[in-house]
């Protein structure tokens, strides 16, 4: 098994609270409306690509009132799969759950007279959707905080295809083309830094091919329409993360610093970025995130759309 930087499964796990305050209710209720709750023999369907440690199906099965499903989870990398199966049992326990692995790599989850069989499947996006490993058809397809790394060409139409006749998509957390710091620092400089901190994500590849980058919010009003599919709520869904009397809630000073890891590592070495520019740039910002003064949002969009049929 490929091992995973502890650090980015910390980071995965301290995201959850800010994911769950940044997700748009009104798009989110918008797909439940749609969907039922799943009957023994027919489970609800459901698809999630870069399940990541498994946040997502811990929050549907606490915010909504599904019952019978069969939900496969795809990322590609096996150690976070693990991770997702280790903390569904975890939460799977605290609540009294049975937690039962049916064979290799599924898990069955049952309590509260509900049921939920989970598939952890390992491998890279494009190659599960061309390769027919994932055809469905699906009555939910999901892909939260992930489309703006995958190229949407080669993911937005087999993933509207592979949803059933009047199925339904959740598409969550696609970045839109800002990220803002407070307290300001020197004007200029953070413009610069943005743009290119920006540029790192529109310049990104997977496959040789361009990725969602970073306007890929924006850019599914146009690729969900051309697919066939039908748009049936948008929002905002912008992570906000601020201190409160001079202090962060949960694991927010964790999930502060990890952005501002990213952004250095995104940044280092980069041409129109000097070093100095850089250093100064970070050492005030983790001093603002040590003094709980540090503000971060980055603007996202949440989609709701069905396949027509």
């Amino acid at each position: 098994m490929t091992a995973v930087d502890p650090s980015f499964i910390r980071y995965l796990a301290a995201k959850r609270s800010i994911d769950d305050q940044a997700l748009n209710r009104r798009v989110w209720d918008v797909v439940w409306s749609h969907l039922g709750s799943g009957e023994p023999g027919r489970p609800l369907r459901i698809l999630e690509i870069g399940a990541g440690i498994g946040t997502m199906i811990e929050r549907i099965l606490e915010w909504t009132r599904l019952q019978v499903a069969s939900y496969t989870a795809l990322d590609s990398q096996p150690g976070l799969l693990a991770e997702a199966e280790v903390r569904l049992r975890a939460w799977a326990a605290h609540r009294g759950w049975g937690a039962e692995a049916e064979q290799e790599g599924r898990l069955g989850l049952q309590g509260d007279r509900r049921s939920v069989g989970v598939e952890f499947l390992t491998m890279e996006v494009v190659d599960a959707l061309e390769g027919g490993a994932v055809e469905g058809p699906w009555d939910l397809v999901l892909a939260h905080a992930v489309l703006d790394l995958l190229d949407l060409e080669r993911t937005v139409a087999p993933l509207v295809a592979r949803a059933a006749p009047g199925g339904i998509l959740h598409f969550t957390l696609n970045f839109d083309g800002a990220s803002v710091f407070a307290p300001p620092v020197e004007a200029e400089l953070e413009a610069r830094l943005e743009r290119a901190y920006h540029a790192t994500m529109d310049e990104r590849r997977a496959g040789g091919r361009p990725t969602g980058g970073s306007r890929t919010g924006r850019l599914l009003f146009g690729a969900l329409t051309a697919a066939g599919a039908e748009i049936l709520a948008g929002g905002a869904s912008d992570w906000v993360v601020f201190p409160r009397q001079g202090a962060y809630a949960e694991d927010e000073a964790m999930f502060l610093a990890a952005i501002l890891d990213t952004v250095e590592e995104a940044l280092r070495g980069r041409s129109g970025i000097s070093s100095g520019e850089l250093n100064s740039w970070l050492a005030a910002r983790r001093g603002h995130l040590a003094r709980g003064q540090l503000s971060y949002i980055a603007h996202q969009l949440d989609f709701a759309a069905r396949r027509p049929g």
